[in-house]
């Protein structure tokens, strides 16, 4: 969910950054879309190894081995700072910040970076699971966001999941063509595996 719903929302997305591996989901997740180009950036070697060695021998498949990818071992922060590519849609993995404030990811610094790495009218998601965080961290994040970005969405995609949404153009994230995009083939299949109709993507609660 966290990689389909900017991919939808930016309206011909071609150029994708992810920030940190993880399981690669995200990754297969961007492939399985149109774009021409993902860069993955992540700086634990060993995370890596496990996906060659483990994740990708269980499943069969390895989306580092796609054409489209380029894997870089670094340190996401340094990469954003030396990095001179710019992208259409940027997507950040941070899951389980335990103090948001204590967090790089979460702020204004790090958001000032990702800014400049977005292409015009481009777009970053930012995943963010709680338990009993209350109010004003989430808050906080919202107003750390809308401090670098014209336009900022929070989608509650699950219960106790968030997607902070965030773009550099002064136009509404959610345009007239939105209905149509979700009705894409691509994206029917990506929320079929998930048990979900295309619809589900028009209904999720947000707060802009």
């Amino acid at each position: 969910m966290p990689a389909v719903v900017p991919l939808v929302v930016h309206p011909r997305p071609e150029s994708v950054l992810v920030v940190g591996l993880g399981s690669t989901a995200t990754l297969s997740t961007c492939l399985a879309c149109p774009v021409r180009q993902v860069t993955c950036i992540e700086g634990d070697a060993d995370l890596i190894r496990i996906n060659d060695e483990v994740i990708s021998t269980a499943s069969g498949t390895n989306p580092l081995d796609d054409d489209r990818v380029e894997l870089r071992t670094i340190d996401p922060t340094l990469a954003l700072l030396t990095d001179g590519d710019r992208y259409d849609v940027v997507l950040i993995r941070d899951s389980h910040p335990f103090l948001l404030s204590q967090t790089s990811r979460f702020t204004r610094e790090f958001y000032e970076r990702v800014s400049g790495r977005l292409n015009a009218g481009g777009v970053v998601c930012q995943r963010l699971q709680y338990t009993d965080f209350g109010r004003e961290p989430i808050e906080n994040a919202l107003s750390t966001l809308r401090s670098v970005f014209p336009q900022v969405a929070c989608l509650e995609s699950a219960p106790g999941e968030m997607l902070l949404l965030a773009s550099n153009t002064e136009e509404s994230l959610f345009d007239e063509s939105l209905l149509q995009r979700c009705e894409a083939a691509h994206v029917r299949r990506l929320l079929a595996q998930l048990g979900w109709d295309w619809s589900v993507l028009l209904n999720l609660a947000a707060i802009s």
